[in-house]
């Protein structure tokens, strides 16, 4: 699967407006040359762990363990900052939210799941599982306190609203509304409540 990384390299920067090309092929060519890459860093990963004492490994493995997804995630937000698409931030929003509750709640969960079925008594480490749990509080609280401190305290203020039907947002029609540049205003609410 190397060479699909040269040829995902190539009719990416060639054919920018998918003259040759259609998008899903770049796209599954562009998915299909992640896995080499994937292994050859967590070879890297490994090798440097191995020849280096605890701490550096996990500095290392934490760092890069995770730099496609931080590519993506860079790669996101520059293009929606070129474009001025706040679309691509809240697709970072929702995959760092995945990332970080599919690494601490679903890939463990599955372990024990799977464990169990095999073994009727699982022995684990008490540390390990309260550095675990810890972790999963604060990872909750994390993803969810921005969201309720501007529900609490903010204001939905938008730029522009426009009816499906045609109209602005001062028409009566009924339909629903696509709004566009929208964010909690913090300063309003709390000017408001002095």
């Amino acid at each position: 699967l190397l060479p699909l990384v040269i040829v995902a390299l190539v009719i990416g920067y060639v054919d920018r407006e998918n003259q040759y090309v259609s998008s899903e092929v770049k796209f599954a060519t562009a998915i299909s040359s992640i896995i080499p890459l994937s292994y050859y860093i967590g070879m890297g990963i490994a090798s440097i762990a191995a020849q280096s004492n605890f701490a550096v490994g996990a500095v290392v493995n934490a760092t890069f363990g995770s730099i496609t997804e931080l590519t993506f995630y860079i790669t996101a937000l520059l293009r929606g900052h070129w474009v001025a698409n706040p679309c691509l931030q809240e697709v970072v929003k929702a995959a760092l939210t995945g990332t970080l509750l599919g690494c601490i709640l679903f890939i463990p969960g599955i372990s024990m799941i799977i464990g169990g079925l095999k073994h009727s008594e699982q022995r684990f480490n008490s540390r390990s599982a309260g550095v675990s749990s810890a972790l999963l509080f604060i990872s909750v609280g994390g993803v969810f306190a921005p969201t309720l401190f501007s529900k609490a305290y903010g204001n939905l203020v938008c730029d522009a609203c426009t009816n499906t039907t045609g109209g602005n947002s001062t028409s009566n029609g009924s339909g629903l509304f696509v709004c566009h540049n929208c964010h909690y205003d913090l300063v309003s609410r709390a000017q408001i409540s002095l």
